[in-house]
């Protein structure tokens, strides 16, 4: 009984770190915009969004983003700028790389979409910056976070994942509006794979496209 228990672990690690051999890219859908049902009356333009993340070349926790145990060197500004979790770890080991944002994605480029939909469903209009007026109100978008990571525990395994994002406000008399918005993610999973991941980031982008709009709303008043 006991060889057959230690043969059931063994294979099914074995599928845990087979799925992790390379790594993993998924395609973030963000919520459209939708029209509220009570406007502000307010245009804004979504400004500068900069991702200030910091990496670490390893780290021992798949919290900390990072390589983890792979060539550093192989982080390279584009690699970070689609980059968004890590993938298992046990016993200070990593078996698998990162994973990435597909194809053109970015983590600018996608959190800034997800802040346009938010203020839409805030009740304002959103303006390119080719139809702005001078005196536009001005969102810049400052990404402090933007992590995923496995944990494998033998009868409890999770995929978590926290966005914490700052947005700054200017207003055309020169004054300002911080708002700092936090969302997480977490659910238990048997393995990690793109199916996961993809739910998880799904969930995370869509929590903050639909909470954001009253964190907005609290703001003006």
């Amino acid at each position: 009984m006991r060889k057959r228990i230690f043969i059931t672990f063994s294979l099914a690690l074995f599928l845990i770190v087979s799925c992790a051999a390379r790594e993993m890219r998924v395609q973030v859908d963000i919520p459209g915009k939708e029209l509220s049902s009570e406007p502000s009356g307010r245009s804004i333009l979504i400004g500068q969004v900069t991702d200030t993340r910091s990496f670490s070349e390893r780290s021992a926790s798949p919290r900390t983003p990072s390589w983890g145990s792979e060539d550093p060197v192989l982080m390279t500004e584009a690699v970070k700028s689609r980059a968004i979790a890590r993938n298992a770890q046990i016993d200070g080991r990593d078996f698998g790389g990162n994973v990435l944002l597909e194809g053109d994605q970015t983590v600018e480029s996608m959190v800034k979409e997800a802040t346009r939909s938010s203020f839409s469903r805030a009740g304002y209009t959103v303006l390119s910056g080719d139809t702005a007026p001078e005196d536009v109100i001005v969102a810049d978008v400052e990404i402090a976070k933007l992590w995923g990571w496995f944990e494998y525990q033998r009868f409890s395994s999770t995929i978590s994942a926290e966005l914490e994002v700052r947005i700054i406000i200017n207003n055309p008399d020169g004054s300002k509006k911080v708002l700092t918005s936090r969302t997480s993610y977490e659910n238990s999973a048997l393995h990690f794979n793109r199916e996961n991941w993809q739910k998880a980031f799904d969930s995370l982008i869509s929590s903050y496209v639909n909470g954001l709009p009253a964190e907005i709303r609290k703001l003006d008043n």
